[in-house]
């Protein structure tokens, strides 16, 4: 109970989902120089977890995994936990939720890395049941004690390729050659039946639309038109579109747009 149990360090902070977090077991701090000098003074493995308060899947996992007091105790044992509201600190959120893109080609919240005592990261991932994320803190605390070179070595190389990654905007202006062959991968993955990208959630992600939009203005390419009405139609018919309160939700949890996750988000 909240008023039996004594709270973290984010009790003190403004942050609304931080606060959410004040009286988990686990002995979170925020993101500061008293967590990451702790981790450095005691050669801990930091474990930094990213969210929003409007995230389900955020909530999900705070009631299945870090509210355990099993979890907790096996935490505060072995690791420096660190929470970060990412509406708060896009700066924070930015550089991991790189690396973890280039861990694992995907990317979203929570935002779960295990880092070395000095901020580096080298394994992550998203939504994980209590289950999982216990094997795998478990795992990684064994790897550190067994082999803590090789876990900063990962660490260190996957730092230099975030570094090596070009920053958005730095790429000049890109030819109808360069942009055809981004609307021939799109095409590839295409769901010609339901529209959008083939997979078993649809998100609506309107910016790669307003890009084939584009496209079409420029080149008259009718396919890519095809593509475009035939995925805002299956959108507009299905469950994704509030046809009482009006706009779209954050996506679908069946390929055809039909059962929707209740929750809206503006840059939709």
């Amino acid at each position: 109970m909240q008023d039996e149990r004594q709270p973290n360090a984010l009790i003190n902070e403004q942050s609304l989902y931080l606060q959410q977090h004040a009286y988990n077991p686990v002995d979170w701090y925020p993101w500061g120089g008293e967590a990451l000098d702790r981790a450095r003074e005691e050669n801990k493995l930091i474990f930094l977890s990213i969210g929003y308060s409007s995230c389900h899947w955020c909530h999900v996992m705070e009631e299945e995994v870090f509210a355990d007091e099993e979890v907790g105790a096996f935490l505060n044992e072995h690791y420096i936990c660190i929470k970060v509201d990412r509406e708060e600190r896009p700066d924070v959120d930015a550089v991991y939720m790189e690396a973890l893109l280039l861990l694992r080609g995907s990317g979203g919240w929570p935002l779960n890395m295990f880092l070395t005592p000095d901020r580096k990261p080298f394994f992550g991932g998203s939504y994980m049941p209590k289950a999982e994320f216990m094997a795998r803190a478990r795992r990684i605390q064994e790897l550190f004690e067994d082999d803590p070179a090789g876990l900063a070595e990962a660490g260190s190389q996957l730092v230099d390729y975030v570094a090596a990654e070009p920053e958005m905007g730095q790429g000049g202006k890109y030819g109808l050659a360069e942009i055809g062959e981004a609307v021939a991968a799109m095409a590839a993955q295409f769901d010609p039946e339901w529209g959008g990208t083939k997979s078993m959630q649809k998100f609506p992600t309107p910016a790669r639309w307003q890009f084939l939009l584009h496209y079409y203005r420029k080149t008259g390419d009718e396919s890519a038109a095809d593509r475009l009405r035939l995925t805002l139609d299956r959108m507009a018919d299905g469950g994704l579109q509030d046809q009482l309160g009006g706009g779209f939700h954050r996506y679908s949890v069946d390929p055809q747009w039909i059962v929707p996750h209740f929750e809206k988000m503006l840059y939709d």
